[in-house]
């Protein structure tokens, strides 16, 4: 995780709580660090569409099983701060089979340690 903080720096991104949350952009704000440059760029160019990776760097109080070193699936949001996609974030079966498909889908490991360079 160091490794990455120390190449990107860390970014902010919100962890909703409801649904009205999700689609208002609001939520818990959560410091967090992108995996790769590519991602980066979109952020610092506040990139308005799109999926991208983020690795907490603390815990979450709204979703006590998300801690640090947690990858989550968040959303661009232009000017605005990055929002986690509401779906993938419930302590429940389902939501962890919907947010295991789309890390692999984004080419993160499925297991505990989650194939990046921490």
């Amino acid at each position: 995780m160091k490794n990455l903080v120390n190449k990107y720096g860390h970014i902010k991104v919100n962890l909703p709580s409801t649904l009205n949350d999700y689609h208002n952009g609001n939520g818990e704000g959560m410091f967090a660090v992108v995996t790769n440059p590519e991602d980066k760029a979109k952020y610092d160019a506040d990139c308005t569409s799109g999926l991208f990776i983020a690795i907490l760097d603390n815990d979450s109080i709204y979703y006590p099983h998300l801690n640090a070193g947690t990858p989550v699936v968040c959303e661009y949001r232009g000017k605005n701060r990055p929002t986690a996609c509401w779906n993938l974030l419930g302590n429940n079966k389902e939501a962890e089979k919907n947010r295991q498909e789309v890390l692999k889908q984004l080419g993160v490991g499925t297991h505990t340690g989650y194939d990046l360079d921490l």
